[in-house]
Formats: C-alpha cells, sequence, structure tokens
C-alpha cells in the first residue's frame, strides 16, 4: 500500500473537509484528474493505479492518531476527528480510465466534504506509480544538499514553513527522508546547519 493513513496528506485538506461541513452540508463536488504534460499512460499503469485505488478502502485514522489529532489540531474542533475516524475510503465511487489518446482520467464525485478528502492521495499515488513505470531513481543526497540551502536561510531568519508536498512527491519513502530530516535540523542553530551545506566537487 502506498497510503497507510487518512493523516498522510495536507493539513488544509481538513480544514476544506470541516468548512464544507459547516458552510455546505449538503453540496455535492467532483474532483477531476487533470495531467497539465497530458501523458500517455499504459494499461500496466492503470492496473496498478486500480490495485492502489483498491488499497484506500482500507485506509483508516487510527485511535491513536485520533488522540493526536483531538490534542495537537485543537483549531479544529473534536467532533471532526471523531467523525474522521469513521470516514472510509469508497474506490467504487473513483471513475478511472485511459481514453483513446491514453490521457488518464479520474473523477470522485461525493459531498464537498468527503470529495475533498480524495485529491492528495490519489495525487500521489498517481505520482510513485509514475516514477515506478518509468524507472525513475531518486537521488537523496541531491534532494538534500539542495533541500539544506533553504534550511540554512529559513533557520537564519527564523522563518516558519509548511511542507505541501504530498501530491507531487517521488514516493511515500522520500517523502518520509525529507520530513524526518526537516524534523532534525530545522530545530538546530544556524552555526550547525551550515556544515550540511553541499558544495559541487
Amino acid at each position: 500500500m502506498m497510503i497507510h493513513t487518512i493523516l498522510d496528506t495536507d493539513l488544509y485538506k481538513f480544514t476544506t473537509s470541516y468548512a464544507y461541513i459547516k458552510l455546505f452540508p449538503y453540496a455535492m463536488g467532483t474532483f477531476s484528474f487533470k495531467d497539465r504534460d497530458e501523458t500517455a499512460y499504459t494499461e500496466v499503469f492503470l492496473s496498478k493505479l486500480k490495485t492502489e485505488v483498491a488499497n484506500l478502502a482500507k485506509v483508516t485514522l487510527a485511535d491513536k492518531e485520533l488522540e493526536y489529532m483531538t490534542r495537537n489540531c485543537r483549531f479544529l474542533p473534536p467532533v471532526y476527528w471523531e467523525w474522521l475516524s469513521s470516514f472510509r475510503f469508497q474506490p467504487e465511487k473513483i471513475d478511472i480510465h485511459l481514453d483513446k489518446e491514453h490521457h488518464l482520467n479520474i473523477e470522485i464525485t461525493d459531498y464537498l466534504y468527503k470529495s475533498t478528502l480524495y485529491e492528495v492521495p490519489l495525487l500521489a499515488i498517481v505520482s510513485e506509480i509514475k516514477n515506478q513505470i518509468q524507472g525513475n531513481v531518486a537521488n537523496t543526497e541531491e534532494i538534500i544538499c539542495k533541500l539544506s540551502e533553504k534550511v540554512v536561510l529559513s533557520n537564519e531568519h527564523q522563518l516558519s514553513f509548511s511542507e505541501f508536498g504530498t501530491r507531487r512527491r517521488f514516493s511515500f519513502d522520500v517523502q518520509d527522508r525529507v520530513i524526518s530530516y526537516l524534523k532534525k535540523v530545522c530545530t538546530l542553530l544556524h552555526r550547525h546547519i551550515k556544515l550540511l551545506l553541499c558544495y559541487e566537487v
């Protein structure tokens, strides 16, 4: 499985979902996938995608995650996290097919407060499978090298930032390494961070 928890998404998706519940509880909405590169996908890709989409039905908010979010994300009421713990993705509502030009089409229609939760996981799955099919290999050292320069600036100027890379991530493992790196170094002083700068050889 590429998506192991419903928390594997961008935080703003939860605030958006809650806003829809409060403001437009009966509004229906459709999420449609748009590939700006107009990639021609293969049947092998489509098969892998459908398998991963089917796995979304197993994704839940675990009890420990419910406790954590209730305690730490207090800008959303506990009742929202309670509702989210009962939410389940419904793969049967997701229409996936390739058109005549082998362009990928994905649509999910549901109440807005539900349909918005599908977007980021679906994009993350598409991105990861696409990299697998194309045989792309992530250069973690290069990724951390480029990231370290931004970390230096953020630490030097005490800049707060949010990470919104899930929808375009190379893979779960690569993003996990990036997040682990950020958690480790973004709390250090600038004089320690400068040791992580990379130089061209």
